[in-house]
């Protein structure tokens, strides 16, 4: 249903995984059951067992059941609509600056290059993944759909066409999806010198159709890219919450500073500046600058 309504495979599984919450606390509930009451006590308990963003996502799912039931005239009005709001977790953004990106992209590189416990060289590839997200502000699905044929490296300024990304389907595995997360997502991205530089080296050496393909030459699991980066992480002793996503909040919040919170919205591919702004923009913190102003006080 909720691919017949346009959602995207990924969005519609997190929405399959919230069936589970749903079947176990009022599954065997009639539909005249299913009262005001009985959604809010649902929400509730859900929050505080698996949290608010649980909580909010049951409740989109579970709204959605009771309007095709309205529509088939099963029921006569939608409860979860008069239900009570559900809490949103208000979690801060958290990214990593020039700096601290400087020092992770010169550990990266020699990570590629050094040997395992075992003395095997490593075959990760995390430094250029990493590289083209810092470049492009592109999603790790994205990066990895990314096709020699996306690419115009020959032209006066180089791009990359973001038209795609990497999928799981059950019992067929990773494969590309020919549109991305959101009408939004299809975009053409400018890239940096560094970024151009990488792929012109990394051209030659390529056996296979995706620039950051798997050591078979086929699409990359961006399950197994994390799986790397937590080895590294951990050997380098940085904090759980430096994941790749983590780079793309990076260039949301340079972009934002420097060039603008629209733009930075138009680079990250989002609908609109409020996902860009609330998720991925790390606040500074940092008061005006009104000494003068204030300095009247003791004049």
């Amino acid at each position: 249903e909720f691919l017949r309504l346009g959602r995207a495979e990924g969005t519609a599984r997190v929405y399959d995984r919230q069936l589970v919450h749903i079947r176990t606390a009022i599954g065997e509930l009639q539909l005249r059951e299913l009262t005001v009451p009985a959604v809010d006590r649902f929400l509730e308990a859900l929050g505080k067992s698996s949290g608010p963003e649980s909580a909010r996502l049951s409740r989109v799912v579970l709204s959605a059941i009771c309007k095709l039931a309205v529509r088939k005239g099963a029921m006569h009005a939608n409860p979860v609509r008069d239900a009570g709001p559900t809490p949103r977790s208000t979690s801060i953004v958290r990214s990593v600056d020039v700096a601290d990106v400087t020092k992770l992209r010169s550990e990266l590189a020699v990570w590629d290059r050094g040997k395992d416990n075992a003395g095997r060289f490593r075959q990760t590839d995390l430094a250029d993944p990493v590289d083209m997200i810092l470049g492009t502000g592109m999603r790790t699905g994205e990066v990895f759909a990314v096709r020699w044929a996306d690419l115009d490296l020959d032209a006066d300024t180089s791009t990359v066409e973001v038209s795609g990304t990497v999928i799981f389907r059950k019992g067929e595995g990773y494969m590309r999806q020919d549109h991305g997360k959101s009408d939004r997502s299809w975009r053409r991205l400018m890239l940096p010198l560094f970024v151009e530089e990488m792929l012109l080296l990394r051209r030659p050496l390529s056996q296979g159709e995706y620039v950051f393909d798997s050591s078979a030459s086929t699409i990359r699991s961006p399950n197994n890219f994390r799986t790397q980066w937590r080895a590294f992480r951990e050997a380098h002793e940085y904090e759980n919450w430096i994941v790749p996503k983590t780079f793309r909040k990076a260039v949301a919040t340079l972009v934002k500073r420097t060039d603008g919170l629209e733009l930075a919205s138009d680079q990250l591919g989002h609908s609109g500046t409020s996902v860009t702004r609330k998720h991925y923009v790390e606040e500074s913190h940092i008061g005006p600058d009104v000494r003068e102003t204030l300095q009247r006080f003791a004049t």
